[in-house]
């Protein structure tokens, strides 16, 4: 007989591995002896012929034994989860116990009710709004972005809460959603609905954007780098995350900070560069040297100054002043004219500071002259402030300044206004002065002008400007007359090299009203920031 072990089965042994090496087999043969030595024939023949049939038997055992788990391994895996588990992949580091219980089969859904994908928004039948603002519109993500691009962002809002009704878990509606309330104004509901989609998707870039445009537009600069530097850290690589970066650590004065945001072959917007410049090098050296003509005679100026940068919000600049007039005069002795020329010259101190805080900017500017020559003022000072709304803004200017022949003042409104590179900055003044040194009475006075600034980018820039009034960018304040009202027009052209060297070039036009009189101007002023 023979006698074949045969294992217990990988596949019900508990602890046992299926990759394990088939047992071993073992196999006993025993044939049966003639007790007489007899050996006839016949018996030659029985014995022979069961001898051959155990043989056959123990050998077919065998290769069953030997190819059974080879078979049964290249049989194809079934399409639901086998009794073994999960693969280790699946269930991450931790290896498959066979001890577990298989895990149950996935239920399946009837075949006409709407998928859900990993994000929640549905893949099956789309469902369509049948009342107010979504009726006869699909309720989906693409109807959302239709929306967008026709400037519906209302219809588009209520498109997206018919969809979260019917599917809450809909991230991508939900951040669909949280930008709509930021572009209609809900800036509140925007930032807790965009907090929403983070707190489920804690990779999600696009809802950490938002929240740091929405805290940068409230001028949370601290909370929008705490948003930006999440998305950075969460895996976002855009671009635009480091230039937004770069200004807010400007703004906030941490340069350092700002160059960390940049990275070998990142190219940086003109305007960052010209801030990271200033950051650099915060001081800036500037000369100017000028020429008038009036009345024939030849006036000279020059100015020198030094200005220090805190940051892009706030700067101050100081420096002195002279000017030189040489000033003809001609008188009638009885037929006889005599000319004599004079010489005066005055020369003064100033200082002007730039700031804006929040969306309030403007400047503040006091000079004193101790040597007046006749034509400067002892003290001069103005200040001027704007609140900008976005693309316009509303400002308020005002100067005193005591000139010898009358001291004059004057105040009102302007209103910049943003047109993408050009600025225009329209404006009013009321001018008064309490009387001239002739005499009479106080004298009230108008001034309408129009400022405007065209930037062909961060280091060109063309200006102009027109005044019309007694409050102009020169009036010779030596004269006496009630009424000294002009015509004046500025033409300028900036121009920055690499950031650090800069140059401007001015030229003016003036013409009295009642007079007639003209005066011309041209003035160049070189800069260098160190």
């Amino acid at each position: 007989m023979v006698v074949v072990p045969f294992a217990d089965s990988p596949f019900t042994q508990a602890g046992q591995s299926p990759r394990q090496a088939p047992p071993k087999l073992s196999m006993t043969l025993q044939l049966p002896a003639d007790s007489c030595g007899a050996r006839n024939d016949a018996a030659r023949h029985r014995a022979s012929r069961d001898a051959r049939g155990h043989v056959l038997g123990a050998a077919a055992t065998w290769i069953c034994a030997i190819l059974l788990p080879v078979v049964v391994s290249a049989q194809p895996a079934p399409a639901g989860p086998t009794p073994a588990g999960p693969s280790a992949a699946e269930s991450g580091d931790r290896a498959v116990d066979p001890a577990l219980p298989p895990p149950a089969a996935p239920r399946r859904e009837a075949p006409t009710a709407p998928k859900q994908a990993k994000s929640g928004a549905p893949t099956g039948k789309v469902a369509v709004g049948t009342s107010g603002a979504t009726a006869g519109l699909a309720l989906n993500a693409i109807t959302i972005r239709s929306l967008v691009m026709q400037n519906q962002f209302e219809r588009a809002l209520a498109v997206a809460d018919a969809i979260l009704a019917r599917y809450p878990k809909d991230l991508e509606v939900q951040m669909q959603r949280a930008r709509l309330l930021f572009w209609l104004g809900r800036e509140k509901e925007a930032e807790e609905a965009a907090v929403a989609v983070y707190r489920a998707d804690r990779h999600n870039h696009e809802a950490l954007r938002l929240v740091g445009e929405i805290r940068e537009k409230r001028e949370d600069k601290p909370g929008a780098i705490r948003a930006y530097r999440e998305a950075q850290l969460r895996g976002d690589g855009d671009i635009r995350i480091a230039w937004r970066l770069i200004s807010l650590y400007l703004a906030i004065g941490k340069p350092e900070l700002a160059r960390d945001q940049i990275r070998p072959g990142m190219e940086v917007p003109d305007e960052l560069q010209r801030q990271l410049v200033m950051s650099d090098r915060p001081w800036l050296v500037q000369g100017l040297l000028g020429l008038s003509l009036y009345r024939g005679d030849v006036w000279r100026r020059a100015q020198l100054s030094l200005g220090y940068s805190w940051s892009p919000q706030l700067s101050l600049v100081a420096g002195v002043y002279g000017e030189q007039r040489n000033i003809t005069s001609t008188t009638d002795l009885g037929g006889v004219t005599s000319t004599t020329t004079r010489t005066d010259t005055g020369m003064g101190a100033w200082a002007q500071l730039f700031f804006q805080v929040s969306k309030l900017s403007g400047d503040v500017r006091l000079f004193v002259a101790p040597e007046t020559g006749g034509f400067l003022p002892p003290i001069d000072g103005w200040a001027s402030a704007a609140w900008n709304f976005g693309r316009f803004g509303i400002g308020l200017w005002g100067r005193y300044a005591n000139f010898e022949v009358a001291p004059l003042w004057s105040i009102g409104p302007y209103v910049p206004i943003y047109l993408g590179r050009l600025t225009l900055k329209p404006g009013y003044l009321l001018v008064g002065r309490p009387g001239t040194l002739a005499g009479g009475g106080t004298q009230l006075g108008h001034t309408l002008f129009l400022r405007s600034r065209f930037d062909f980018d961060v280091s060109r820039a063309l200006f102009a400007w027109l005044y019309w009034g007694q409050e102009v960018v020169f009036t010779n304040r030596t004269l006496s007359a009630p009424d000294e009202s002009s015509v004046s027009l500025v033409l300028g052209y900036d121009h920055w090299f690499a950031h650090r060297f800069g140059v401007r070039v001015m030229a003016t036009a003036l013409q009295q009203l009642t007079l007639p009189d003209r005066w011309y101007d041209i003035a160049v002023m070189l800069r260098v920031r160190l």
